[in-house]
This record gives C-alpha cells, structure tokens and sequence, in this order.
C-alpha cells in the first residue's frame, strides 16, 4: 500500500514538473513575441492608465528609456488634442473588450507620430489589464496627404481645363462668326458681279462696235471673269468648311465622354447601312466580323467608325473592286478594332500627319476639310486609348483603335 502511494507523489511531481515547464516555456514564447514584436507593446493599468510594461520597440519609437515609460501614463505620451479622446476610447474598451483606433503619439522630442492602435483587455499577473499593440503609420499618413494633394492639383488643373477649352471655344465661335460675315458679303458681291458681267455682255452684243473688240470683250467677262468668280466661290465654300470644321474640333475639346457598354455590332451594322449607297456607288464591298463590346461614349464612337470608313471609301482604288473589313480583338484589357482597305494607300513620308488638323493626302481625290481623322483621334484619345495608322502606298490602309474593354 505504501509503495502504491509512493508511485502516484512520484507521478503527481512528474506532473507538477511539467506544468512548470510548460509555463515557463510559455511565458518564455510570451517574452519572446513581446520584446521581438514589430509593433511596440504596452500594457497598461486600466484604473491609473500607467503603464505596466513596454517593449523594446516602445522605448526606440517613442525615444524614452523604459524607466521613463514605466513612470508615465497614456496621456503623457499623445497630443493634447488626441487626449482628448482617451476617456472615450478607455470606456469603450471597457465595454467591448477590445478597439481599434488611430492616434498620434508625442516623442520625447516633441515629435509627432501618427500611429493605429489595436487595444483588447487581457489577464496580466492574475488581473485585467490593457494591452495595445502601436503601429507607427507616418507612411501611410505621409502616402494619404500626398494622395489628397495629388487629387486637389488634379481637380485644380480639371477644372482650369475645362476653362481654358470653354474660353478657346468662345474665341473660336466669335473667331468664325466675325469672319464669316466677309465670306457671305464675298460670296454676295460675287454672285452680283457675275450678274453683272452677264449683263454687260448682253449689252456688248447690242451695241456697234468692231467685231474684235466686240469678241475680245465678251471672251474676258464670259471666261476670265467667269473663271475668277468660280475661284473666289470654291475659296469661300473652302474658308466655310475650315471654318466649321475649327468650330466642330474646337466643341469636341471638352466635350466629356459619357461612359457605357457599347455593342460594337450594333454600330457597326447602322453605319454599314448608312454607308450603302456611298459603297454601292464606289462599287465597293464593307464586310464586317464579329466585334467585342467596349467602353465609351457611343455617339463619338459612332463619329470615329464612321470617319474611317467615309476615308476608306473615298480614297478606293478605281482600278480594282474595293473591300473594306472591320474586325476587332481583345487583348490584356483593351479592344483593338481594325478597318482595312484595298485603296490608294497613303505614302509613308504623309503617314505621319495625317492625323494633324487640316492635312490632307491626296486632295485631289475627294473633299473635306481635313478634320476628319483629328476628330478620330481626339476622341479616342479622350476615351484613353489611341489610333495608329499601317499604310503601303497602292496597296492599302489599316487603321487600328485600341479602346478600352468592358472588364479593362
């Protein structure tokens, strides 16, 4: 019997051995995450708000000793301004068990750092007390204030923008409508000198005079004058077009798209169909393929679409049935459209500009006023995508728009 009681102290020992042990490697892995912690560590009295205990991180951040620390409370160590709070933050503490916060510590230097706390009530030599682990966020803070300035500027230089391109609109609309009122006296006067040229050769005819000077006379005003009258013509209806065509650009400046899913197929389909009889009187085929959605303004798309195929039709190869193909792809993020042809093509010393305001290739072929594809780019460059242009003189043009897709 003895020997019985005997074994069962021995095993109690054993397991007395082992709590020990085991507490003392726990409070060994305790003081190790303490002391190593990234963050700095206070526990802190609940009644009187000193503080307990601080680790290594605390004193280096805060610029005290511990001794120092140990001898201070939690208001000893914020702004004036974040002590404030600490009487509503401690009774919210008290009333959840734990709260995250963002504060500002004072150093020892009287310096500021913004930092976030994660405080939570925990067992502390056999009592409640407060632990707060202090996360020094001067980074995040310093990140934010620079973010929040970043979008002011933006906003400033926006709404400057969106000033600067009101105001150029003005001038531009008074600039057209003060020299359009020239070009309509211009246009009048002409129209009533070659009135009056006829009837000054109505006149000629009636009245003697040698047959020479008579055949001389109504030559001049039948065929020069006639002549110059249609120049001046054709150079006004030029000037009007230029003049619109400022004016239409100058609106487009600031005009800002209006966001949504476009159908490509859908677009697509209504501008073939508008294009029909242009492209049966060319003799001409547009085929299109299937085409992925984007994002955008569909009204200025539609007036991107339907400037590169008027181009494509207009400048065809007489010499050969024309084709133009639309097609589209989407590749990491953005929707790259493509319209081909089979035309003329566009010499590569012009490929260049030809995206410029009032550049024209091959005038000869076709009217307009040089706007067209401005007005592309302008537009896709305002939807942050972009144009370029694949040419071989004689053989063809391919004009690529990369616009961004529905998930970019």
């Amino acid at each position: 019997m003895g020997e019985h009681n005997e074994t069962i102290e021995s095993l109690k020992a054993e397991i007395d051995a082992l709590k020990r042990e085991v507490a003392e490697l726990r409070d060994e892995k305790y003081h190790l995450l303490f002391e190593y912690a990234n963050d700095s560590i206070f526990i802190i009295d609940p009644e009187t708000r000193r503080f307990l205990d601080v680790n290594d991180n605390a004193t280096h951040r805060l610029g005290y000793s511990r001794d120092e620390l140990l001898g201070m409370t939690v208001d000893e160590i914020v702004t004036p301004m974040a002590s404030k709070r600490n009487d509503a933050i401690i009774e919210e503490l008290r009333e959840k068990g734990s709260v995250v916060f963002e504060h500002v510590h004072l150093r020892s230097d009287g310096t500021e750092m913004p930092v976030e706390i994660s405080s939570r009530v925990v067992q502390y030599g056999g009592r409640a007390v407060f632990q707060s682990m202090v996360r020094d966020i001067t980074e995040r803070k310093q990140a934010e204030h620079d973010r929040e300035i970043a979008d002011r500027e933006s906003e400033r230089l926006n709404i400057a923008l969106m000033q600067k391109n009101e105001e150029l609109e003005q001038i531009v609309s008074i600039f057209t409508h003060d020299l359009r009122a020239p070009l309509i006296n211009l246009q009048g006067f002409s129209k009533s000198l070659l009135n009056a040229s006829r009837e000054t050769t109505r006149i000629i005819n009636e009245v003697e005079m040698p047959r020479g000077k008579r055949q001389r006379l109504v030559e001049l005003l039948e065929d020069d004058v006639a002549e110059a009258l249609d120049f001046i013509s054709i150079a006004v209806k030029r000037m009007e077009g230029l003049l619109g065509g400022l004016k239409k650009l100058s609106k487009l400046g600031w005009v800002a798209p209006e966001l949504e899913e476009v159908d490509m197929d859908s677009v697509l389909g209504e501008l073939t169909g508008s294009f029909g009889p242009q492209a049966q009187a060319a003799e001409a085929v547009i085929e299109v393929g299937e085409l992925p959605t984007c994002r955008g303004d569909r009204g200025q798309i539609v007036q991107v679409f339907s400037n590169l195929l008027d181009n494509a039709i207009k400048y065809l190869d007489p010499d050969r049935p024309g084709i133009i193909r639309v097609t589209g792809s989407v590749e990491d993020g953005l929707v790259i459209y493509t319209v081909e042809d089979n035309g003329i093509g566009i010499d590569e010393a012009f490929q260049q500009g030809v995206f410029n305001i009032f550049q024209r290739f091959a005038p000869e072929r076709a009217e307009g006023e040089g706007i067209g594809l401005t007005v592309v780019r302008k537009i896709i460059t305002g939807h942050c995508g972009r144009v370029t242009v694949d040419s071989t003189s004689g053989k063809g043009t391919r004009f690529l728009v990369y616009l961004p897709s529905e998930e970019g």
